[in-house]
């Protein structure tokens, strides 16, 4: 293993979600965690969110159907993704591997609680699609940070 790449993922880890839980003792949080980060030779810093679908398919779900729960998240997401120069990019799955996911790069949004997105680049896959996907164009291609 090269030593300018990070160690493989190999378990879950929530630990500070629980510490952070533990922190704010019931308080409401003024924060939020981000999915997945990277710094991609092609897209600059990378935020990629995945929205797991439990009551809709992931191919018929759309963040914009839910936009009065998440809109702070999302609109925080899109103000970091400007002030970094990057990209957002948001994934639709489900547990069931069978289902069609849904991969779409955010292209421009409103943020605010009016707010929606209001223009991407959204693609069904299969679960094997999403796969090579994640392996090749965002984890194989890292840019330099040192």
């Amino acid at each position: 293993m090269s030593k300018d790449f990070s160690k493989p993922i190999r378990m879950v880890d929530e630990s500070s979600k629980k510490l952070i839980i533990d922190l704010l003792e019931g308080s409401e949080t003024h924060g939020f965690d981000i999915d997945s980060i990277y710094y991609h030779r092609d897209y600059g810093w990378t935020i990629i969110e995945f929205l797991k679908c439990e009551t809709v398919l992931p191919k018929d779900s759309h963040p914009n159907r839910y936009w009065f729960k998440n809109w702070r998240k999302f609109s925080a997401i899109w103000k970091l993704v400007k002030a970094l120069g990057g990209t957002f990019f948001y994934v639709n799955y489900s547990d069931d591997k069978n289902q069609t996911f849904v991969v779409s790069r955010v292209i421009e949004m409103e943020v605010g609680e009016k707010g929606r997105i209001v223009e991407e680049d959204r693609k069904n896959v299969a679960f094997r699609e999403l796969k090579e996907w994640y392996k090749e164009e965002i984890n194989g291609k890292p840019g330099k940070l040192w």
